[in-house]
């Protein structure tokens, strides 16, 4: 099992004009949706089936201070008879097996993620993921020896 290509298609990013105060509170919310699948053969020595996975990922802030979508298409391989599964498991139920969904939807999180984290700073947004700060420590003289 292998993701042997991902590419954006399409990035939104909007800012309202609302500004939140610094150290203010905002949510996020994170939604990954693979809207459709399609079968194809890879063009290497030997033909190898694929399947190419459209997807969208958004982020909502709330309060409504923006929104983002990043969407795209990454593409699976793997051995004949696990695609043919997938594929049929897909005509019945508009879905994958859940061992497949599992690395197509980490895959797109874990890249898209990064890359909503520059777009947003590109437009002013507040990091949607927590960063590590550096917090200057306390002057304690309790332990001060001079």
């Amino acid at each position: 099992m292998a993701i042997v290509g991902f590419n954006y298609e399409k990035l939104n990013v909007e800012k309202n004009q609302k500004v939140i105060k610094k150290g203010g509170e905002f949510k996020v919310k994170y939604n990954v949706a693979i809207k459709e699948m399609e079968e194809f053969d890879l063009k290497m020595q030997d033909k190898q089936k694929a399947l190419k996975f459209n997807f969208d990922f958004s982020i909502v802030y709330d309060p409504k201070i923006g929104s983002m979508v990043l969407g795209g298409n990454l593409i699976y391989t793997d051995s004949d008879d696990k695609i043919k599964e997938v594929r049929k498991h897909w005509e019945k139920n508009k879905d994958v097996p859940n061992d497949v969904k599992s690395t197509l939807i980490n895959t797109i999180f874990r890249r898209s993620a990064v890359k909503a984290l520059v777009l947003a700073q590109d437009v002013g947004l507040p990091s949607h993921i927590p960063l590590p700060r550096l917090v200057p420590p306390s002057e304690d003289t309790s332990n001060y020896i001079g």
